[in-house]
């Protein structure tokens, strides 16, 4: 029972971070409380299938092996978790390892007929983890741009003038921006997990189960395009300003119509009634297998993972000032804009800034800076790049990811330099990640192969015993009609100095 609940434990701890920082998976606080729910409500089902229960021996062989893999496994995966509490793929494969455990535990106990609650809750709960950055960020940024087109497609089929580019509508009183709570897969995930509660609430057969998913997904498409559709009439009517008390009540007014279309249909598919309460006690708990060695071998992997760290923490002093620092002159002036509030919420830096630079060379120049204090790995920053976040706004890549290097006082500075254009502007953005000053290596590539790219930097840093360094991104942009290429490197000079 201690490896059991002592898996669960870690898993929710783990999950509970994204929970409590993510404010797109606030809900997943109630899904452990609803299963549990659920499981008591249905728990004469769950006792039925031990009734008539055999005999077990015990732990079999393969269930040994399994348990001691998952125990070894804790080891590296409490060193990169360390690095990178934030990884998703840690919570998705520790979900799969505590439902494993769970069905393997209770098949020992002598469950011989799985009832439907059983991965009915488990479905339950995966509704609540994380999806992987790099779906999640597809998905949404596909949603924004097919919501943006689809709104501006009805605007003007009402007679209202509107352009789509990427995820803005240009409207004659200003500019509408379907960001990511606008995106709809918000409502996706939530009435997801709205629909999988109700079918258990309800008892509904597996065939029914899978029609509310299909349900709550519509639903909760079209409740969020009629929800951008009515924000957006009433920015061309009076204005964009006039959306900022409106965006949040709008929101929960859909969600809530949703779950209450989900509730009826809910309870027009309504499954079998209750069946007769079976006591918990027909089951035989001195059944349950003692698994001391694997739960030692579990604490030791933990406790040699946080060693690990501990031993190495002191050869990595803190740097709690960013590396790159910029400056103004004469020649090129800047001033400083304040950062999009959308920006700041989506990077959540400790600190960031907007600026803007003109000459009359060079003409006009926005420079990006952010920076996060030592700590774990950000995986906002190396998700939200250019070629996610400027062609989500309407611009379209012109050219491969180019690396260059800037000499900056006494050193080389590696940067990116991205090639946009969107009507007749083009322009040139050189962006660049550090972590305590050292580059971080980034593939710009599709698929699997730009994840693992990332993942292997990460066990750099496990091997380092480098479990807390700064973050820092830099930005700047030039319209290509006031210079190339070593014009932008020219610019980045003029704009930089290494702290000392």
């Amino acid at each position: 029972m201690l490896v059991f609940f002592g898996a669960w434990g870690l898993l929710i701890v783990h999950l509970s971070r994204e929970w409590w920082n993510n404010s797109q998976y606030g809900y997943g606080f109630f899904v452990p409380v609803l299963c549990a729910w659920v499981l008591w409500q249905r728990r004469g089902e769950v006792a039925e299938g031990f009734t008539h229960a055999t005999s077990s021996s015990g732990y079999s062989w393969l269930g040994r092996i399994l348990l001691l893999m998952g125990a070894l496994a804790l080891l590296p995966i409490e060193l990169l978790r360390q690095v990178s509490p934030q990884l998703r793929s840690i919570g998705i494969l520790g979900t799969l390892f505590c439902l494993s455990l769970t069905f393997w535990t209770l098949r020992q106990l002598g469950l011989r007929r799985m009832p439907d609650v059983l991965p009915g809750t488990a479905l339950l709960f995966v509704t609540a983890i994380p999806w992987p950055t790099a779906l999640e960020v597809w998905i949404t940024q596909s949603l924004m741009k097919g919501v943006a087109a689809m709104t501006t497609d009805v605007l003007n089929l009402f007679g209202i003038l509107a352009i789509h580019r990427g995820n803005l509508i240009e409207l004659a009183s200003g500019v509408v921006s379907i960001n990511e709570a606008c995106s709809g897969v918000r409502s996706i995930q939530s009435c997801l997990m709205a629909s999988v509660a109700l079918s258990q609430f309800f008892r509904l057969r597996w065939s029914k189960v899978w029609l509310m998913l299909i349900c709550g997904m519509v639903l909760a498409l079209v409740g969020n395009f009629l929800r951008t559709l009515t924000l957006t009439l009433i920015a061309a009517l009076s204005g964009p300003a006039r959306l900022e008390s409106l965006h949040d009540p709008a929101g929960w007014t859909i969600l809530v119509a949703v779950t209450v279309v989900l509730y009826w249909v809910a309870g027009k598919l309504e499954g079998s009634s209750l069946p007769p309460s079976i006591s918990l006690h027909s089951i035989d708990w001195n059944r349950l297998p003692r698994a001391r060695a694997i739960c030692a071998v579990g604490i030791a992997s933990v406790i040699t993972a946080h060693l690990w760290y501990w031993c190495h923490d002191a050869y990595w002093p803190s740097l709690n000032e960013p590396f790159l620092v910029l400056k103004s002159s004469p020649e090129l002036p800047i001033q400083e804009v304040t950062v999009p509030p959308a920006i700041m919420e989506i990077l959540q830096p400790q600190r960031g800034a907007f600026h803007q630079g003109y000459s009359s060379t060079r003409g006009e120049i926005a420079i990006y800076s952010f920076f996060w204090l030592p700590g774990t790995d950000q995986l906002a920053p190396f998700f939200h790049r250019p070629d996610v976040c400027m062609t989500g706004v309407g611009w379209e890549m012109s050219d491969e990811v180019r690396k260059v290097s800037v000499r900056i006082g006494d050193r080389d500075v590696v940067w990116r330099i991205f090639s946009f254009r969107r009507g007749g502007q083009k322009i040139l953005q050189a962006w660049g990640v550090w972590r305590d000053e050292v580059e971080q290596e980034l593939d710009f590539s599709t698929g699997w192969r730009s994840i693992f790219g990332q993942h292997k930097q990460r066990w750099q840093y496990v091997w380092q015993g480098r479990r807390r360094a700064n973050t820092q991104i830099v930005s700047v942009s030039l319209d290509v009609r006031f210079g190339d290429e070593k014009a932008l490197c020219e610019v980045i000079q003029q704009l930089f100095e290494i702290r000392r």
